[in-house]
């Protein structure tokens, strides 16, 4: 029954992010308990960042006696471990965190705050969903805070993670979705991340002279995408095909290493020599 299912919900954009309200909509609309713990403001890209040396306050920020809300002055991971390790609340079933205004696609998903509170979950033992929303223009570009972003698939992702919450991946596993732009109901599709293409000159000053140049490291709002490998499998191809993108991600060390990692190791050490 869903309504005995507990879903943790934060994000990277604030608790008071349009695509968080989204999805906590309609995870109660399909019965389940929500309990919201997320960030005060804005700490998109923060990817693992953890308040290792400082206290993290907590408060109630809305909702109900049953789905509670609260802000913290921390990060999207510190966020989970309150949720997670603390009495604050009752045991969960699932983290979900999203959704993100904007992609996490390839190489992007190791900046990603959203996708670094799913580890989070996943390190601690509870199956970790991050959800994020590919803006209006159904591009791929890296800095798209500009960018015209609609929640109309939130339902399809509330469906996904309470499928999650009652049949469980293995351990330390990660979903990243990545919903398309458009409407109607998009198939999904299992993919692997691709990756993005940078080249020398990428980054170039923007004012400053030459005793004090500035720049954007990874590009200003209005440049276009990267180069991207789209190739059959990969989930910038599923997204332009206008599928849900599923990739599966594991947290943290896993147990023993892929079968394809094992013969890189033995390619390039041998018994343990040196290189």
């Amino acid at each position: 029954m869903t309504d005995a299912l507990h879903v943790l919900v934060t994000n990277d954009d604030g608790v008071t992010a349009e695509g968080l309200l989204a999805l906590r909509t309609a995870l109660l609309a399909l019965g389940v308990r929500v309990t919201v713990i997320a960030p005060d403001g804005n700490r998109s890209g923060m990817a693992r960042a953890i308040s290792f040396d400082r206290p993290v306050s907590l408060v109630a920020a809305g909702g109900t006696e049953r789905d509670r809300i609260f802000a913290t002055t921390g990060t999207p991971v510190d966020c989970v471990r309150l949720g997670l390790l603390s009495d604050l609340v009752p045991a969960v079933d699932v983290v979900a965190s999203g959704i993100n205004h904007g992609l996490n696609v390839g190489d992007d998903v190791t900046y990603s705050g959203t996708v670094g509170a799913a580890l989070e979950a996943a390190v601690l033992d509870v199956p970790g969903v991050a959800v994020s929303q590919q803006a209006e223009d159904g591009t791929f570009r890296f800095n798209d805070s500009v960018l015209t972003v609609s929640f109309r698939h939130a339902h399809r992702a509330a469906k996904i993670i309470v499928e999650v919450a009652q049949h469980p991946p293995p351990q330390r596993t990660v979903l990243n979705i990545n919903l398309p732009a458009g409407d109607g109901t998009p198939e999904i599709a299992l993919t692997r991340p691709g990756r993005r293409f940078y080249e020398r000159g990428f980054v170039q000053p923007v004012a400053g002279g030459a005793d004090e140049p500035t720049f954007y490291p990874y590009g200003e709002p209005h440049d276009p995408a990267p180069r991207f490998d789209d190739s059959p499998g990969t989930d910038f191809a599923a997204l332009e095909t206008r599928h849900i993108s599923v990739s599966l991600l594991t947290a943290g060390a896993s147990d023993r290493p892929s079968g394809d990692r094992e013969m890189w190791f033995g390619r390039a050490f041998g018994d343990g020599g040196t290189p």
